[in-house]
């Protein structure tokens, strides 16, 4: 199995599918160093992750919030003879902002995290929300109501497939302007694929806004990647670090590449038009210098002429502090013959500069990138 290193998320693959000796960067002590810090990428529910990697078998990729999880899978793709690839966003297991009405009087999304609802009497609102959660599994979160008018509501909270559920249930009397918070705990009684949020009005219309779960946005655990063979989960083909995950990140850059042709072990050239892929690090890309050149003769009367000048528009990449994985796979990525960040191609021109610290695991690193097309040029 061979799994290239400028894909966005970084796989280690074990010596053997069953091995449990320490693998990724975190898991490994390293020798010499005296301090040492865990990475851990940052990811986004919303960013797109394309995976691809050549030989071996057909794998399955999991989404792990421990070593001893097994939830629902994402299955590859042979794009050629023994060339798998998936493409996926981490909205599949934890989809904010997907609650979808389903009931007789309307709600209003008021931001990611909070809905209005408005509930006439002995009507009910509806919202259902598409998760994956294992038969078995356990989860458990609050919904706050923040009520604008008085009177008694029923609420009830399911997890199922859409024919066997199991649900918790309160019948609270909300009082305007009084926030109430209440705690739900659900075992999935099969292998569940929605969450089910129901208020039913007992007197009169009620009115307020709720704030919705964020337990159920990303998981409080570290969560890993795992490429895990098809047909048999217990054998292990290639994993991940732990990742970061968020609704987003602050001091985060994303950038888009593509290749006209193969690299790094990445098929392009089976796609029309090529495959993008998306790496998030964590740096910061503001810094703007526009570098000038120019070239001047001096004639025998001592008249000095310019014959050339050209100028180009550049802007400064600074990672944060990474691994040396990471910066290889940057360095890697800033190699391909297209390269988008923040709706704009940039090219990189210069050289890469890391700063190691001494005896410390992690470095910080500069590079600056040329736009693309922005070299202007006067020759006299």
């Amino acid at each position: 199995m061979t799994i290239s290193d400028s894909l966005p998320i970084q796989f280690w693959i074990p010596s053997s599918p069953t091995s449990t000796d320490p693998l990724t960067f975190n898991e490994k002590e390293p020798y010499g160093i005296i301090k040492k810090d865990c990475f851990f990428q940052p990811i986004t529910v919303g960013d797109s992750i394309r995976i691809q990697y050549t030989g071996g078998t057909r794998g399955n990729l999991y989404v792990h919030e421990s070593d001893a999880s097994s939830p629902n899978r994402l299955e590859f793709t042979e794009i050629i003879p023994y060339t798998y690839e998936l493409t996926a966003t981490l909205w599949d297991y934890f989809p904010l902002a997907t609650w979808t009405d389903t009931g007789t009087d309307p709600l209003v999304s008021i931001s990611a995290s909070q809905i209005s609802y408005s509930v006439t009497a002995f009507s009910r609102v509806k919202w259902a929300l598409p998760i994956k959660i294992s038969s078995g599994k356990t989860i458990s979160f609050n919904l706050s109501f923040l009520p604008i008018s008085t009177g008694p509501i029923t609420i009830n909270v399911s997890l199922g497939d859409g024919t066997t559920s199991v649900t918790n249930s309160y019948n609270p009397n909300l009082s305007s302007g009084v926030s109430q918070t209440f705690a739900f705990s659900l075992t999935a009684p099969v292998d569940s694929d929605r969450i089910e949020i129901i208020i039913v009005s007992g007197s009169g219309t009620q009115d307020g806004i709720i704030t919705m779960p964020t337990t159920l946005i990303w998981p409080t655990a570290p969560v890993y990647l795992a490429i895990r063979r098809e047909g048999d989960d217990t054998k292990l083909l290639a994993k991940s670090d732990p990742l970061d995950i968020k609704i987003s990140h602050q001091d985060t850059i994303q950038i888009e590449y593509y290749n006209t042709s193969n690299f790094d072990g990445i098929q392009y050239l089976e796609s029309s038009p090529p495959p993008a892929f998306y790496l998030r690090i964590p740096a910061v890309f503001n810094e703007e210098r526009n570098p000038q050149e120019q070239e001047d003769i001096e004639l025998s009367n001592g008249e000095i002429v310019t014959i050339r000048q050209s100028i180009q528009q550049k802007k400064l990449l600074e990672t944060g502090y990474m691994p040396n994985y990471m910066h290889l796979k940057l360095q890697k990525v800033l190699m391909h013959d297209t390269v988008i960040i923040d709706g704009e191609t940039w090219r990189k021109r210069d050289s890469y500069d890391d700063s190691p610290v001494r005896k410390y695991n992690l470095k910080t690193a500069k590079v600056l990138l040329t736009k693309y097309d922005s070299v202007e040029k006067n020759t006299i």
